[in-house]
């Protein structure tokens, strides 16, 4: 995404876990990058903005075990996947 806007950004910590960087961006120490599916309430304390990019597309798949049955949980959780996204399959 730098490349395309022609930016080079100064990067002094990379973090793996969304909700970390969140919570040091609202609490001044940085700014990032997360997923709108983290945003729950609005906050005068950070700006977000939606980034118009191919690159911040995701593929998903949901995998199951090669095997006939499929438990109760599993079924309920590909049900819950696919109604809350999808807006993005």
């Amino acid at each position: 995404m730098f490349q395309e806007a022609d930016f080079t950004p100064r990067i002094k910590l990379m973090l793996a876990q969304l909700a970390t960087a969140y919570h040091l961006a609202a609490s001044d120490y940085a700014a990032t990058f997360i997923s709108d599916r983290l945003i729950h309430t609005s906050t005068d304390r950070l700006a977000f903005y939606n980034i118009q990019s191919s690159l911040t597309k995701r593929l998903f798949y949901i995998l199951l075990p090669n095997r006939n049955y499929t438990t109760h949980a599993t079924k309920e959780f590909i049900q819950f996947f696919l109604s809350h996204f999808k807006q993005y399959v």
